[in-house]
């Protein structure tokens, strides 16, 4: 048993399955009086959500949309990649009370849209992804376990919207998922953000570490499948307002995962290893690199707990390095 999905979602959800490249499981049109803000969760390839995300930028820029979309990344209850389509302005708390029904019905539509030029550009079929072979038919490893995981994804077909059961590992998956996806939603700091989308962080760490090498932490010469691109309190970096603390990485999705598990794991199974309590989400900056941000917005109280964690955190990646 599942809800429906939304009358003013549904066509963007119906195209962004159809593609064969995305699968969704949870969605919302957004119910101001709730409140609850528009979105689509799905699973799919990096490249793809890349993609994706670059034909929605483009799409802004020649004024198609009434509001600013993007793509975000997440992990699911099972720390797999997940990605969602939301109101980029939604992060920035002064913009919420400007939205409208009407706008993001048709907002909805024109996504629809955009995603059926991501379609007419594919082969079309889910081959694309199970099955394509590189120069004279050769596939690594990792090619072949990416196949096999969408594969698996696509064989159950599009869900979307909440189960009403717990009766089997298929629903306490989506559930996790739909509750990490709540969790992080919004909590991302603004400034922050809005510096990733603009940016190229990969160039803009080199300077920041060119023009002021204070690392306390000693970790940006650190440098493997996955690199710290900068930190709160680091050289070069501007200091957000307010208690914000926070990490910036780049590299492979796999390894971003581990070091979210490690972080999840000790929020939950270990309750004493972090003070406070830590968030993670995947951004792309303006090159399209994906940016893994973990990130602390709290109390004035908890502000020196949360410097105690992000040597916890900064022991992690290092250990996450090493093994690699």
């Amino acid at each position: 048993m599942r809800q429906g999905i939304d009358p003013a979602v549904r066509p963007f959800v119906l195209a962004l399955n159809k593609t064969g490249r995305f699968r969704t499981f949870a969605s919302c049109q957004g119910h101001p009086l709730r409140p609850s803000w528009p979105y689509v969760a799905f699973y799919g390839a990096l490249e793809d959500a890349q993609r994706l995300e670059r034909m929605l930028r483009r799409a802004w820029a020649q004024g198609r949309f009434n509001y600013e979309w993007e793509v975000s990344g997440h992990f699911d209850g099972y720390c797999r990649p997940s990605f969602m389509v939301q109101i980029f302005d939604l992060q920035n708390d002064s913009s919420r009370t400007s939205l409208r029904v009407g706008k993001i019905r048709n907002d909805f539509l024109a996504l629809a849209g955009v995603v059926e030029q991501f379609q007419e550009r594919n082969e079309g079929s889910e081959a694309n992804l199970i099955g394509k072979e590189k120069n004279g038919g050769s596939r690594d490893a990792k090619t072949d376990r990416d196949a096999q995981f969408l594969q698996a994804l696509l064989a159950n077909g599009p869900r979307t919207g909440a189960p009403a059961s717990w009766t089997s590992g298929r629903f306490r998956d989506m559930f996790s998922a739909i509750f990490a996806w709540h969790g992080c939603r919004g909590s991302l700091p603004y400034p922050l953000q809005a510096d990733i989308r603009t940016e190229n962080l990969l160039d803009l760490s080199r300077w920041c570490r060119f023009v002021d090498g204070y690392d306390p932490l000693n970790l940006r010469s650190v440098e493997g499948r996955l690199c710290c691109l900068g930190y709160e309190g680091a050289g070069g970096w501007l200091s957000l307002r307010g208690n914000a603390r926070w990490f910036l990485f780049s590299g492979e999705l796999d390894l971003m995962a581990r070091l979210v598990a490690r972080m999840r794991r000790a929020q939950h199974a270990e309750p004493q290893a972090l003070q406070v309590h830590w968030e993670a989400s995947v951004r792309f900056d303006v090159a399209m690199n994906p940016i893994l941000v973990l990130y602390w917005v709290g109390d004035r109280g908890c502000h020196e707990d949360a410097g105690t964690d992000m040597a916890i955190i900064a022991r992690w990646f290092l250990d996450i390095v090493d093994k690699t």
